[in-house]
């Protein structure tokens, strides 16, 4: 009991910061990820019916964090606006990346 409780401690310890890592990186609250489709400023519509996440408060990886760790001001307004419903396969920007979908940039 006592080994096992010396792998499996740090285990979920390493497992709960890369998670929470991860939703820093992507400015998301634990809640957001898991009921993203309750929320509607976190979904859009892609084709007719169908809903695909998307978070317009996402400024990228290294913006996130300063947000998160209070080095750039974060000012809750949306960086980025859906595209409109049948855009395509995913696009979030202006600009195709030839491999069927977009990624937004900002350079703020």
């Amino acid at each position: 009991p006592l080994l096992c409780a010396f792998v499996l401690s740090p285990l979920f310890g390493f497992t709960m910061t890369a998670f929470h890592a991860g939703l820093i990186a992507t400015n998301l609250t634990t809640n957001e990820n898991i009921n993203w489709r309750k929320y509607p400023h976190l979904k859009r519509e892609v084709a007719s019916g169908k809903i695909a996440f998307f978070n317009a408060f996402d400024g990228g990886c290294l913006r996130n964090i300063g947000w998160r760790t209070g080095l750039v001001h974060f000012d809750d307004k949306p960086l980025r606006a859906p595209p409109p419903p049948g855009a395509g396969g995913g696009a979030c920007c202006d600009h195709d990346h030839g491999h069927g979908h977009s990624h937004s940039h900002s350079h703020a």
